[in-house]
C-alpha cells in the first residue's frame, strides 16, 4: 500500500468513525428526543413535476413588451421569468420566552411565551396581531418571503444528569383570500399526483419550512450557557407560487390566476420547541416581494 492510499484509508477511517460518534450522541437523546423536523412546504421548491407534453407550456411574462417564449423546463419558473421584483411590504414579530408573562416593560405588541418547567419540552404556536394587506393584483404569479430571525437564548440545566439544550423555530404564515373559500376548484391529480387540499373557509395555514431553525446543545450539570444568532434566507418557491398552486396542489389555472387578482392578506407567526431554556428573545422580521 503506497504513502497515498494509506492517508486516505486512514481519512476514510476517521470520517467514519467521526459519523459513528455524531450517531451516538444524538442517541443519548433518550426520552427528551425532539419531534422531527417539519415536513416540506409550499415555500420550498416543489419536486419536479413531468408533465403531459414536457416542454410546451409556456408561461411567459405576458405584461412585458416582448414575449421571451421560456419554458419551465428551461429556468424553472417561467411564470415569473423577466418580471421585476416588486416590493411589498414588512413585517415584525417580537416574542419573549420566559418563565412569567407578559415582560416587564414590553412593547404593546410583544408576544410572550411563559416557561413554566425548564426542564420539560415546551411546544409553542404564536401568531402576530399584525398582518399585511395586499390589494388586488399586487403581484401576478410569485409573492415570497424574505425572513430575517434574530434570537437570543439562555439554556440552563439544574438538574445532576447531562441533558440537552432546544430551541427550534419555523415561521408560519397564514393566507386570507375569498378564493379559498372554494375548496372544490382543482384541476384534480396531475402526473399522478393526487394533491390534499390544504386550504379552507377562507385561509391557507402553512410552515415555511426553508427557514426552520434549530439549536440543540449538550448541558453538563450546572451548565448555563448563552447563545445569539441572526441570519437571513430568501424564498425559493415562495408563500404562493403559480406553478406550485398548479402542479403541486391541484388547483385549477383559473382559480390560481384569481388568487393574484385579488385581495389577499398574510398573517405571520412562529412554532417550535423549547427544553432547558430558562428565557430567550426571538424577532423575525419578514420582508415581503412579489413579481
Amino acid at each position: 500500500m503506497t504513502k497515498t492510499t494509506r492517508l486516505a484509508a486512514l481519512a476514510a477511517a476517521i470520517a467514519l468513525a467521526s459519523a459513528v460518534v455524531y450517531a451516538q450522541q444524538f442517541d443519548l437523546f433518550g426520552p427528551d428526543t425532539p419531534p422531527a423536523p417539519p415536513a416540506p412546504s409550499p415555500d420550498l421548491v416543489s419536486a419536479p413535476v413531468s408533465m403531459a407534453e414536457p416542454g410546451l407550456r409556456v408561461e411567459a411574462a405576458s405584461n412585458l413588451p416582448n414575449d421571451y417564449g421560456v419554458t419551465h423546463d428551461q429556468v424553472g419558473d417561467a411564470d415569473s421569468f423577466g418580471r421585476p421584483l416588486k416590493w411589498l411590504g414588512i413585517h415584525f414579530m417580537q416574542v419573549a420566552f420566559q418563565a412569567s408573562c407578559p415582560r416587564a416593560n414590553a412593547r404593546p405588541d410583544e408576544i410572550c411565551q411563559p416557561i413554566v418547567d425548564v426542564n420539560a419540552p415546551t411546544s409553542f404556536t404564536l401568531w402576530s396581531t399584525t398582518s399585511i394587506e395586499l390589494p388586488p393584483q399586487a403581484a401576478q404569479s410569485l409573492i415570497c418571503q424574505w425572513v430575517s430571525p434574530v434570537q437570543s437564548v439562555n439554556f440552563q440545566n439544574n438538574t445532576s444528569a447531562r441533558r440537552y439544550g432546544i430551541f427550534r423555530t419555523t415561521p408560519m404564515v397564514v393566507i386570507y383570500s375569498d378564493v379559498l373559500n372554494d375548496d372544490s376548484s382543482t384541476s384534480g391529480p396531475s402526473a399522478g399526483i393526487t394533491p390534499a387540499v390544504p386550504w379552507s373557509s377562507g385561509k391557507w395555514v402553512m410552515q415555511m419550512a426553508s427557514h426552520y431553525n434549530n439549536m440543540t446543545r449538550p448541558l453538563e450539570p450546572g451548565v448555563v450557557y448563552n447563545e445569539s444568532s441572526r441570519n437571513s434566507q430568501l424564498c425559493l418557491s415562495g408563500i404562493v407560487n403559480r406553478r406550485t398552486l398548479i402542479e403541486a396542489y391541484g388547483m385549477s389555472e383559473t382559480m390560481a390566476d384569481e388568487l393574484f387578482r385579488r385581495p389577499m392578506r398574510l398573517q405571520f407567526g412562529v412554532t417550535g420547541l423549547t427544553q432547558n431554556v430558562y428565557s430567550a428573545y426571538l424577532t423575525m422580521g419578514t420582508r415581503v416581494v412579489g413579481d
